[in-house]
């Protein structure tokens, strides 16, 4: 008796452990989308201080779990000291002088610009330039921007599928 509830036992065992065999994926297999998922976070005047870039000061579980199993860029500079502009080589991935843009907001106020001297302009970025989102767009990507518009010049109607 003690023999067939060992027996018993041990093809039960043999039982369940080829059925997880055979539901397991076979990740070697798997056939990747040819395009990565990407998000792209950005913040301003966050400095380096949190826990993927070194520091303790702030816990972020969730921020350092997309740093560690993502892309994380540890010598990425702004091209300009204020926000607007840098926002602008951002989304065109030019130079702000290039585009007219190293200014900051010169077509927002004004009646305020004039006050003190400045003829208010939008940036003109060079035809071919695209924004970022655009290109995006085209590839098959869903984009979205929740905050801050302002890039120095009117952001065209196909820059977001949503805004």
């Amino acid at each position: 008796m003690k023999n067939l509830r060992l027996l018993s036992f041990l093809f039960l065992l043999g039982a369940c452990s080829s059925a997880e065999q055979e539901i397991s994926p076979d990740y070697d297999s798997l056939i990747l989308p040819h395009q990565p998922n990407i998000l792209w976070l950005v913040a301003e005047d966050m400095s380096p201080t949190i826990a993927a870039y070194g520091d303790s000061t702030i816990h972020t579980p969730n921020l350092d779990r997309l740093f560690n199993e993502g892309v994380r860029y540890t010598h990425m500079f702004s091209v300009s000291g204020v926000c607007a502009p840098s926002r602008f080589s951002i989304a065109t991935g030019i130079y702000t002088t290039r585009g007219g843009a190293q200014h900051m907001r010169t077509s927002s106020r004004p009646e305020y610009m004039e006050k003190i001297g400045v003829i208010p302009y939008e940036a003109t970025p060079d035809p071919p330039v695209r924004m970022m989102s655009e290109v995006m767009r085209e590839n098959g990507y869903y984009t979205t921007n929740r905050s801050k518009q302002d890039y120095q010049f009117k952001a065209p109607v196909t820059a977001w599928d949503e805004n």
